[in-house]
């Protein structure tokens, strides 16, 4: 029997990472990560809500997302009209997959911006992840009408194609933000996975093989680049790559997985591939930010009462 599709959801490794990553500035005085045992120190600090921000995008960078969010919060009450700090605070929600909590703090932000882009990008990539291609599309031509030349805009875009099965026009949109963000391994990556899609994996293998090089490459990248060995049928350089971060029953199971997806026929593959879209900011998503289920639910009561 061949293993189940909810065992394979759960390995976050096992994924076709479309990636939507945001990236955040970080404040020269907290190069290290800020932890919460430090909280107290920066809540006393009287630090401005340019200061909590940019704090706040590095401890959501290094994982933190409980003090990233505590720290968003207490941004936006010191400067009320400005829609930064509940962008941030979306974006942090999103890489936790609090979606609805997300949302709601995306729509703070347009309440006080009716146009603004970092709402409406993040709401994008809710739609992206609920695989709602439609409403993704629109919000992103939206945006492209104010930010012609955002890379992520582009990228989105190519998400959204290929969730749709259009490949080739995915592929169009992932060339236009390389334009504007050459090497850019979020952009690279979700190329080599859409060429991979339809079934061109000499051309994803050789994009992926480029990208695990680079110095910022992470295991996510090396897990793709198994997937993709995995589907064109190679058994041995497969194995080899997943052992690289997963343990041999880990590796044995996807190694199953594979096997099945690559006999499924029609092009109806791509259905049975597990998603996970990469919210997070410096591309750190929720699944990697080390949150436990209980956690999570935890997060999301504190998140619930915040909002009532």
């Amino acid at each position: 029997m061949w293993p189940s599709t909810r065992t394979f959801l759960r390995l976050s490794t096992l994924s076709l990472t479309l990636g939507l990553a945001a990236c955040g500035s970080v404040d020269s005085r907290y190069e290290r990560p800020v932890s919460g045992s430090n909280i107290e120190e920066i809540n006393a600090s009287g630090m401005s809500s340019d200061q909590l921000v940019r704090i706040a995008s590095a401890s959501a960078s290094s994982g933190d997302l409980s003090l990233a969010m505590k720290l968003y919060r207490d941004a936006s009450k010191k400067a009320p009209r400005d829609p930064t700090p509940w962008i941030g605070l979306g974006d942090t929600m999103v890489s936790a997959r609090l979606l609805d909590q997300a949302t709601e703090a995306y729509d703070n932000a347009l309440n006080l911006e009716p146009a603004s882009p970092g709402a409406k990008l993040g709401m994008a990539r809710i739609h992206l992840m609920l695989e709602q291609a439609p409403e993704a599309r629109a919000l992103l031509e939206e945006v492209r009408e104010i930010q012609p030349e955002n890379w992520r805009i582009y990228n989105s875009l190519g998400v959204s194609e290929d969730l749709a099965k259009n490949h080739a026009r995915a592929q169009d949109y992932y060339l236009q933000a390389l334009d504007f963000s050459p090497r850019n391994l979020s952009v690279l990556t979700n190329y080599s996975l859409s060429l991979a899609l339809e079934g061109n994996y000499a051309d994803a293998i050789s994009l992926l093989e480029d990208v695990i090089e680079e110095p910022s490459a992470t295991a996510r990248h090396r897990q793709n680049l198994a997937l993709v060995y995995g589907l064109a049928g190679s058994e041995n350089n497969a194995q080899q790559m997943a052992r690289r971060d997963l343990s041999d029953r880990d590796v044995e199971n996807n190694m199953d997985f594979y096997r099945f997806i690559r006999g499924m026929k029609n092009g109806s593959a791509g259905e049975f591939i597990p998603r996970q879209y990469d919210g997070g900011l410096d591309g750190q998503s929720g699944e990697e930010s080390g949150l436990s289920e209980a956690e999570r639910q935890e997060m999301k009561q504190a998140m619930d009462s915040y909002f009532q």
